[in-house]
């Protein structure tokens, strides 16, 4: 095979893969599989310094999607597809989701937490996007 060929077929099948989110938005993601939480959670979808978050009860949870899942800019909104293509939420709107929360409180302080999202999702959560996190495992 010509060299030039082969790196063409590897820029377009070896490892170029779309944007999970769009360009300033973190979006982890992490291999749901296995035993999860069943716990829902209902409040809105909000976009705040470049983080998605639920906020309920004066509370915020940055979300961990399961793989698959994408967000996508519509006029002024974000939405949250799942990983059929499915808008599941909608920023400034409401979402109820299954999974469940990691609290510092919880789990040994912010490092602790930090470190559960990092090695679930191979990605460190900015400072910005807090330390409160909640296990999505689908629309509830």
């Amino acid at each position: 095979m010509h060299p030039s060929i082969f790196v063409l077929v590897c820029l377009v099948g070896c490892g170029a893969t779309q944007a999970a989110a769009p360009p300033g938005i973190f979006f982890p993601t992490f291999e749901l599989g296995g035993p999860h939480p069943l716990a829902i959670i209902e409040g809105s979808l909000v976009e705040q310094d470049g983080c998605l978050f639920v906020t309920a009860h004066s509370e915020r949870w940055l979300p961990l999607w399961p793989d698959g899942y994408s967000a996508k800019r519509s006029g002024d909104a974000i939405e949250v597809l799942s990983e059929d293509g499915r808008v599941i939420g909608r920023t400034g709107h409401p979402i109820r989701l299954g999974g469940g929360e990691a609290r510092p409180t919880e789990v040994g302080g912010f490092a602790a937490t930090d470190a559960w999202a990092k090695e679930l999702t191979g990605q460190n959560a900015p400072d910005r996007c807090g330390h409160q996190y909640w296990l999505a495992t689908g629309p509830a």
